[in-house]
């Protein structure tokens, strides 16, 4: 299947999900960062993931699920941390389908680092700045503590471990950390999720079930905050 075709498919797709998008420039970067991914994946272990299909599917469209469940990202200014982005989801989805949100896209690997700095660059995207470091010591700076609207992580540790690392990033109140995780995963985790969230004084609750398109599975958000 082509780029061009398999995006014909995709708008009614994003449409059928309720994901709207701000389409400037998005269907020349969102082809362009898959070129890029397999190009550099070749020579950097980067995702498994690689036919343009399962790209849109398993990481483009499962990133901007979270518009879904928070349309406010779709035109209100947000400060986003991204951690342990990896080759760059959801943060930079995000970041290209959202020019009023402003991207951190945190990881300690340093290749996975390079890759997102380069990205960066070939998309032109001016509102997504990658950063090198481990986020429990980076929450710690006075760059960075109590500075986020929003936390992301996907695909990394279990949710106790993120809640302890990134829980002072979030700004007093109204910050909240989102951990993109499936329904299975999110049954198994929430006695300790609870046991954490006592601990730090912080509350819990999980968004709806979402279903990802030709039968890749369910989406479901694990929510941490203050004041939720």
């Amino acid at each position: 299947m082509s780029a061009k075709h398999s995006l014909e498919e995709t708008f009614p797709i994003l449409k059928t999900l309720g994901i709207a998008i701000q389409p400037h420039r998005w269907q020349e970067q969102i082809c362009r960062y898959h070129e890029f991914l397999c190009q550099e994946n070749q020579k950097v272990n980067l995702t498994r993931i690689t036919s343009f299909n399962d790209y849109m599917i398993k990481h483009v469209i499962d990133s901007l699920l979270l518009a879904v469940y928070l349309p406010t990202i779709i035109s209100k200014p947000h400060e986003i941390a991204d951690v342990g982005c990896g080759a760059g989801f959801p943060g930079v989805p995000l970041a290209i389908s959202y020019p009023n949100l402003r991207l951190t896209e945190i990881d300690s690997v340093n290749k996975k680092f390079i890759f997102v700095q380069q990205l960066v660059k070939e998309l032109n995207l001016e509102n997504c700045i990658p950063q090198r470091g481990r986020a429990k010591e980076l929450a710690l700076t006075s760059e960075f503590k109590y500075k986020f609207d929003l936390v992301t992580a996907r695909a990394v540790t279990n949710a106790p471990t993120v809640m302890q690392d990134c829980n002072l990033f979030l700004k007093k109140q109204s910050g909240i950390l989102v951990l993109y995780k499936t329904p299975k995963k999110i049954e198994e985790e929430m006695d300790d999720v609870k046991s954490e969230a006592v601990k730090l004084q912080m509350t819990v609750t999980v968004s709806p079930k979402y279903d990802l398109p030709c039968d890749f599975g369910k989406r479901q958000f694990l929510v941490i905050g203050h004041n939720i």
